[in-house]
């Protein structure tokens, strides 16, 4: 289930590349897991001109483990300080409405 942080934003402390698996940010975050829990994520640069959206699947202080590329970005490398930012995404917001969808047939609504 994915979940959700209010104006979360933070920085990368190291770099990654198109390979890595994982992330180190500035702050320990507040994201904390439940069973089948999934955080989705966007690096961004300044402008967000170039961006990609991940899952964050598990963490350990400050350490985020990541599923690269999702929504049709994809993986980047990314430079130390790179805006690390939690807000919705269209896929999101599609499946809110999939899901309405989905209640108003089982409701006869």
């Amino acid at each position: 289930m994915y979940k959700f942080i209010n104006n979360y934003e933070t920085k990368l402390t190291a770099a990654i590349v198109a390979a890595d698996t994982s992330m180190s940010v500035a702050n320990d975050t507040p994201i904390v897991f439940g069973v089948g829990d999934v955080y989705r994520l966007t690096l961004q640069n300044e402008d967000a001109s170039i961006y990609e959206i991940v899952d964050v699947t598990a963490k350990s202080g400050s350490v985020l483990t990541i599923e690269r590329g999702k929504e049709g970005t994809s993986a980047l490398n990314w430079n130390v300080d790179t805006i690390v930012i939690c807000s919705i995404t269209a896929a999101q917001v599609a499946s809110i409405g999939d899901i309405e969808l989905a209640l108003d047939e089982i409701l006869g609504a």
